[in-house]
């Protein structure tokens, strides 16, 4: 799996996870200069980690870059813009050629111990469904997403997710963060 294809995955994952947002749940708003969150999967022959990093912030916007470390080698660089106006993640147009169904399948909270630190945890369940007539061939994909987030990590507290797609499990998980000023 590329980087490009894993960080979308990745991003689009957690995006299908989350209910449309209400204005005042847009938890980049809280984000500060400086702070930044570091996660790791793959596996150990083959680590893939990214590192998000706000580098601007502005009352309206926040820039985020992604570095990007590939078996080992660095890939070049993402910045993003998020609006800090509107809510998280942002509403999307329509999409005709798009159908997403979601369906939670749980929820609860736990206790994850990942390197020597604890973290305590919400986690969300869901299977979501992507039926995709683009050139008016139907394509179907199903996920299965369990995502554990915490309060006390930056830019959304994701600690861990594990999403299961056309039957293989892709984990990521929390390796470090910190706090800007």
């Amino acid at each position: 799996m590329n980087i490009t294809t894993l960080l979308l995955t990745t991003l689009f994952a957690a995006a299908a996870d989350k209910e449309p947002a209400k204005e005042s749940e847009n938890f980049y708003r809280a984000a500060r200069l400086g702070d930044w969150i570091e996660w790791k999967s793959g596996s150990e022959k083959s680590p893939v980690i990214m590192r998000h990093s706000v580098i601007a912030k502005s009352d309206k916007e926040l820039t985020i870059r992604i570095d990007q470390n590939v078996d080992g080698k660095a890939a070049k660089a993402i910045e993003y813009k998020v609006d800090l106006v509107g809510p998280w993640p942002p509403v999307m147009p329509p999409n005709p050629d798009l159908v997403t169904k979601r369906e939670e399948l749980g929820s609860g909270t736990e206790t994850l111990t990942i390197g020597d630190k604890k973290y305590d945890c919400k986690w969300v369940k869901t299977k979501s469904t992507f039926i995709s007539t683009f050139q008016k061939k139907e394509t179907t994909t199903v996920t299965i997403s369990k995502t554990w987030t915490c309060k006390d990590v930056p830019l959304g507290g994701s600690v861990r997710a594990e999403t299961e797609i056309n039957g293989k499990v892709h984990t990521t998980e929390i390796s470090g963060f910190g706090r800007g000023k």
